[in-house]
């Protein structure tokens, strides 16, 4: 959950998507979904300690990334929401700034 000093920096339909981002994410499905991503990546990675080609390296570091992507993706979430903010305040302040000059 980002702060709501971030969140007043966001437009109303960003606002609108992270309220809908976070009701997924609160939900059991979702950290059901979250804890095998990461038990799959867990996996995946031993996986490839033990490889006999490096054509079965890549696939299971392949399949290690996709899957620790996906136990990523609610932080990777907020921190995306919180760079628009961000940008929507700096874009504020210039704006004022040229009012002023």
């Amino acid at each position: 959950m980002l702060d709501t000093e971030v969140l007043k920096h966001l437009p109303d339909e960003l606002k609108a998507r992270l309220v809908e981002f976070e009701k997924t994410f609160s939900t059991d499905g979702w950290k059901f979904i979250q804890q095998w991503a990461e038990k799959t990546a867990e996996e995946q990675r031993d996986r490839m300690l033990f490889c006999t080609s490096w054509e079965q390296y890549v696939n299971l570091q392949g399949r290690w990334f996709a899957f620790t992507e996906l136990a990523n993706l609610e932080d990777a979430t907020y921190k995306e929401f919180e760079g628009l903010a961000q940008q929507a305040a700096e874009r504020a302040i210039e704006e004022v700034e040229i009012q002023y000059e």
